[in-house]
């Protein structure tokens, strides 16, 4: 059993609701459980409910980018970058990011004080935002990287889980491991941490840290399945 090796809450400035963090060492992870609100977290959630119709099958980008492979990678994505072009205002979940990133001084603090490449936080200039559903009979992604070579717009990785509670699907397990990996396969390294599904709760790690998505199945209904927010933070 693994625990972190640090934890605290903190109370931010001016009453607002408490921040609870806690921090993974190697990999380093930082982790926020109820991040947003619970109206926020709604919001969020009916409107990837209500976006159905754009999600595609993910697309895999450890050297094939744009490319769909079932085996590797089986969920279903969206790019709401594209999707709220020019309207970013008008999503509950990118107004969400933006007020995180840009107007929570306590965050900003606590990821930029967690070492490299966390200090980069402040300065970062970009970020990518994709939503992600898992579902169905066992859609998963195997181990990968979010950034490979020089990549300056994927420094720091963000992953938010969203979904309807009690959960009606099993599985689903953010994976996190220091170890090496090639073609999907975890090949060396420490016992990974495995996280089991919590809605409301925000992972930062670094975007070379190998991890991946365990199997998960759920009931037919597109309401009923895991969600996630898949944001890759950088320069441009």
């Amino acid at each position: 059993m693994w625990h972190p090796t640090a934890h605290k809450t903190m109370q931010p400035n001016g009453g607002k609701k408490e921040m609870n963090v806690e921090l993974y060492d190697n990999p380093r992870c930082i982790v926020f459980n109820d991040i947003f609100d619970d109206k926020t977290n709604k919001a969020i959630l009916d409107e990837a409910i209500k976006n159905k119709r754009f999600f595609t099958l993910g697309e895999i980008g450890s050297g094939k980018a744009g490319t769909v492979e079932k085996d590797f990678r089986s969920n279903m994505s969206c790019n709401y970058d594209k999707l709220y072009k020019n309207r970013r205002k008008k999503s509950a979940l990118l107004s969400a990011i933006a007020g995180l990133f840009q107007n929570n001084t306590e965050f900003s603090e606590i990821v930029s004080c967690a070492g490299y490449p966390f200090c980069d936080f402040i300065g970062t200039t970009t970020y990518e935002t994709r939503v992600s559903r898992y579902g169905d009979k066992g859609q998963k992604y195997k181990w990968h990287v979010d950034r490979l070579g020089a990549n300056r717009s994927r420094r720091i990785s963000v992953v938010y889980h969203f979904f309807k509670t009690p959960i009606k699907f099993t599985g689903g397990e953010l994976v996190l491991s220091n170890g090496l990996i090639c073609d999907g396969k975890l090949l060396a390294g420490r016992t990974p941490y495995k996280f089991p599904p919590k809605n409301n709760r925000m992972f930062v790690f670094a975007a070379t840290t190998p991890h991946c998505v365990n199997s998960t199945s759920s009931p037919r209904e597109w309401a009923d399945g895991r969600f996630s927010l898949n944001c890759w933070v950088g320069f441009r």
